[in-house]
């Protein structure tokens, strides 16, 4: 087992509620571990006017992984 620093970039989708936002983040997450620690740190406008979240985490990482 393992402790891994990430930086991920997802595109925040109009559709997707405010509410749901903490799920869609964390099941983000959980393609590169089990994460320990995360919080946003940015949330960066694309030239098509996307809301894009700068997401910086701490994972686990496990042999399974």
């Amino acid at each position: 087992m393992k402790l891994q620093f990430i930086k991920l970039k997802l595109d925040w989708h109009s559709e997707l509620p405010l509410e749901s936002l903490r799920q869609f983040i964390i099941e983000s997450l959980n393609v590169h571990g089990d994460p320990l620690r995360w919080s946003i740190t940015s949330i960066e406008r694309s030239l098509m006017k996307k809301k894009i979240i700068v997401i910086e985490a701490v994972v686990i990482i496990s042999d399974s992984f």
